[in-house]
């Protein structure tokens, strides 16, 4: 039988303003989300966060 350690997704998000990162961020942290950023530039924004409750590593 299989069992999940770990899921997560990457994304590549892109914002009509800068100032939408934060707040985008702000919002997975108020949500208890889990994230890692991978790169951050002015509107772009590169990733990883917690899939469906599972646990999200820091390394990988």
């Amino acid at each position: 039988m299989k069992h999940i350690e770990a899921a997560w997704i990457e994304q590549i998000l892109t914002f009509d303003d800068p100032h939408e990162v934060q707040s985008y961020l702000d919002e997975l942290d108020n949500k208890g989300i889990q994230y890692s950023v991978i790169k951050r530039e002015m509107s772009m924004l590169r990733i990883r966060k917690q899939y469906n409750k599972n646990t999200l590593l820091r390394k990988g």
